[in-house]
């Protein structure tokens, strides 16, 4: 891979901003998906015309722009520069489920040492019924939050105050805390 390329696609990635899909030379203004963002998502935007241009990531709210001369991305280039970055990608996957798998673990546990939440500041003030809240350490509530099978991924703590959190890595898309049943 030429070395200039390579040199600003590191700066770029020095601002989290891994590009996905087609470079366009043409000197045109162009939209394009960053890796890491939403599927379908296109934060980042580009100009580039071979020689100069700039790099924006929206989400980021980083701007890099390119004075220098640039090489004319070969296909060659861009398709190494994907499998780096694919294999990158893949790393991140497999330490993303593997944190999620212990904070499954870590919410199992900690609901497993809760007690019934049958007296909160929370829930007094909000006079409502517990809907199987649990108790932790006396003062948080937690709430589980399951898939369709029962099986719980997460937990949320509810603060006396009614500060909210999630448990850092827990799975929250896809499940819901299941209000009236066992």
């Amino acid at each position: 891979m030429n070395s200039n390329l390579l040199n600003i696609l590191r700066r770029l990635e020095d601002h989290e901003i891994v590009p996905t899909g087609d470079i366009i030379t043409d000197g045109k203004k162009h939209r394009i998906h960053i890796l890491g963002d939403k599927q379908g998502s296109q934060n980042g935007e580009y100009r580039f015309n071979g020689n100069s241009g700039y790099f924006k990531c929206y989400k980021r709210d980083a701007y890099i722009r390119f004075r220098k001369t640039a090489p004319i991305l070969s296909n060659s280039d861009l398709n190494d520069y994907r499998k780096e970055q694919e294999f990158r990608s893949k790393q991140a996957l497999v330490k993303k489920e593997s944190a999620t798998r212990h904070a499954e673990k870590l919410a199992n546990s900690i609901i497993d040492q809760s007690k019934p939440a049958d007296r909160h500041s929370y829930i007094a003030k909000k006079q409502v019924r517990p809907h199987n809240l649990k108790l932790y350490k006396e003062t948080y509530l937690i709430m589980g939050l399951q898939d369709v099978n029962g099986k719980i991924h997460t937990i949320q703590y509810i603060y006396p105050d009614g500060r909210k959190r999630f448990l850092k890595n827990g799975k929250i898309k896809g499940n819901f805390h299941l209000i009236g049943g066992s």
